[in-house]
């Protein structure tokens, strides 16, 4: 019953919060373009918005649902640069988490989302409003040429708002994977037991829009007590812990031309990306099939 009664209060909790800033970031919208309310700095309000709204997600994680958060996160070289953080994608709350645990350690976080979010209610339009970019998702029944003309169009979108989002200090979250984790999922022969193989295009697409600010790559992995985790898992406690393991790299071989049409460096990207997905893919194993998981990711003990 105890569970039953913190998932219930967590997601009331969780959706008026998602409310409230939804509406006030809908309220502040209409007068970011507008010179005479300037003064409003309209941009961070927007920015005050999602740090307070992360706060909340981690209030409502730590002390309603009874989850214990952990950060282990690189030093970063500045909190006033850009950066790309490409993640494993378990579950749905995987969002939740990311700005939960962050937000006070990084600047501002966007992610890709798929366009269907963008019509959500409330969700929607908090994420339309924060800048972030949405990503078509095409039927396997498009004809060739058309598909090639509508990718192409959707990548010139994509590099414009990421241009867009980088004119200020950020963190550009990717989920290289494409869609969340399951076994069912995993293709045979795959070199991973924990995770998907990493699509790269979303990376090179972003890393060939970086700033002169940008200040370098941050991998991180997300674990969880129980790796197969839901929405209602995480918000009744059944999931007591999760951790997120951040590690930082310069990258700056990779932020100089198209990755995209450079089939060379492309190529080297992927292999060097894969390298850190069988990284990851061990963390996940420690952690997954370790006896002292817990001890090994810093909690202590209940």
């Amino acid at each position: 019953m105890m569970k039953i009664i913190r998932y219930l209060v967590s997601i009331v909790m969780l959706w008026m919060n998602l409310v409230v800033f939804s509406s006030l970031c809908i309220c502040v919208l209409p007068f970011s373009s507008s010179r005479w309310c300037a003064w409003m700095r309209p941009k961070y309000l927007l920015e005050c918005f999602q740090f307070c709204h992360a706060t909340v997600i981690a209030w409502v994680l730590e002390n309603i649902s009874g989850v214990k958060l952990s950060l282990d996160m690189a030093h970063i070289p500045s909190q006033e640069s850009c950066y790309v953080l490409m993640a494993n994608h378990r579950s749905v709350v995987d969002i939740l988490i990311l700005l939960a645990l962050t937000r006070n350690h990084l600047p501002i976080l966007k992610f890709y989302l798929k366009e269907t979010l963008a019509y959500v209610p409330f969700l929607g339009w908090f994420c339309a409003a924060m800048g972030y970019p949405f990503v078509e998702r095409f039927a396997k029944g498009l004809d060739g040429e058309s598909k090639q003309d509508r990718l192409r169009q959707q990548r010139q979108r994509l590099q414009s708002r990421c241009r867009d989002a980088f004119k200020d200090p950020i963190v550009m979250v990717i989920f290289l994977e494409g869609t969340r984790y399951a076994p069912e999922k995993v293709r045979r022969g795959t070199r991973y037991k924990y995770l998907l193989s990493p699509q790269i295009t979303g990376l090179g697409l972003t890393l060939s829009t970086v700033p002169e600010n940008f200040s370098g790559l941050l991998d991180a992995t997300l674990l969880f007590d129980d790796m197969d985790v839901s929405t209602w898992s995480l918000l009744s406690g059944t999931c007591r812990w999760v951790a997120l393991h951040v590690d930082y790299h310069s990258c700056q071989a990779w932020i100089k031309g198209d990755l995209l049409e450079n089939k060379a460096k492309r190529t080297q990207l992927g292999a060097w990306v894969q390298q850190l997905w069988n990284k990851k893919d061990r963390r996940i194993a420690v952690s997954v099939e370790g006896k002292d998981a817990e001890d090994a990711l810093g909690f202590d003990e209940a």
